[in-house]
């Protein structure tokens, strides 16, 4: 039964609603692991934080052109959070300094009291030094980046349009990197090939993905991450992915999976609130990637519903 309904759930999540090749990518997924992503990572994320513990979400990204945060990333880590406190978890959610404010509000929103929201040092060298900090003082169990720029082979970050955002992304990845030395569990969640995590699936990214292979800037090294994780997630939309995650380990876990489409306005408005915009039109609408929020709202409610049912 929790078989059938995750991979029900993850069809969900993994509709291509915005015709940007996400589905291509899920694909390739699905090949690697051979079967539901969702379904191979759950195991190893319930493992890790059976006994509760700490761990560390990352999340936020910059709108360059705009010079401020999309409405993708911050509620799907924020959803993910909550659902980690109902097993006991507890943890931080890393971010840039431009998008600290986005992720703040929406954690309030959301009532998530236990995961700290901490800007990640901008500069290279500060960022080595505190991701040892933060490894040794956390000691996380498990580690997840939800809609987080990931470098490519050339440590230089990209958007969809294939254009150098490095000036606005905190290197995160150096973390996650070395996490992974580490042998602490990472999940990276995405839907273009250039997040956190997608260095999984980069030769697809390369092939599939606008500008995959080749970049608009200098470096010419395209937008495929070259970060890798323990296991990668998939989905039209990165924040529905979250969801789906989420979902499960509440199903799996016989817990309750509480987040609706009510809820889902809710972290939405106060992401935009915070100065959130929807990375499609650059605008302060409630939007996600394009996506009208009543399409959206309805979407997560299937999923709520999906999660109601299996847990009854």
């Amino acid at each position: 039964m929790v078989k059938r309904l995750i991979q029900a759930l993850e069809n969900i999540s993994a509709i291509d609603i915005t015709g940007r090749g996400s589905d291509k990518l899920f694909d390739a997924a699905v090949i690697k692991v051979g079967g539901s992503p969702c379904e191979a990572a759950l195991p190893s994320v319930r493992a890790s934080l059976s006994k509760g513990g700490k761990a560390i979400i990352a999340t936020g990204f910059t709108v360059i052109w705009a010079h401020k945060g999309e409405t993708d990333g911050p509620p799907g880590a924020a959803v993910l959070a909550k659902q980690l406190e109902d097993v006991g978890v507890s943890g931080l959610v890393l971010t840039d300094e431009g998008n600290l404010k986005i992720v703040k509000s929406v954690l309030e929103a959301a009532e998530v009291t236990g995961f700290e929201p901490v800007s990640f040092a901008a500069a290279m060298d500060q960022a080595r030094t505190e991701s040892d900090r933060l490894l040794e003082e956390v000691q996380p169990a498990a580690m997840f980046a939800i809609e987080r720029p990931g470098w490519n082979r050339h440590h230089v970050y990209h958007n969809m349009a294939g254009e150098d955002i490095s000036k606005v992304c905190a290197p995160i990845d150096v973390i996650f990197d070395r996490a992974v030395r580490r042998g602490i569990l990472t999940v990276g969640i995405g839907d273009g090939g250039n997040e956190i995590g997608m260095g999984n699936l980069r030769r697809a990214v390369r092939r599939f993905m606008p500008y995959g292979e080749i970049c608009k800037c200098p470096c010419r090294g395209g937008i495929a991450s070259s970060t890798k994780t323990s296991h990668v997630l998939v989905g039209g939309v990165s924040n529905w992915v979250a969801y789906t995650l989420a979902a499960g380990i509440a199903v799996s876990s016989g817990r309750v999976f509480h987040h609706d489409g009510e809820k889902e306005k809710r972290l939405l408005y106060a992401a935009i609130q915070a100065g959130a915009i929807d990375s499609s039109s650059a605008a302060p609408y409630p939007w996600v990637d394009g996506v009208p929020l009543e399409v959206n709202t309805k979407l997560v409610d299937m999923i709520y519903l999906l999660a109601k049912h299996g847990k009854d």
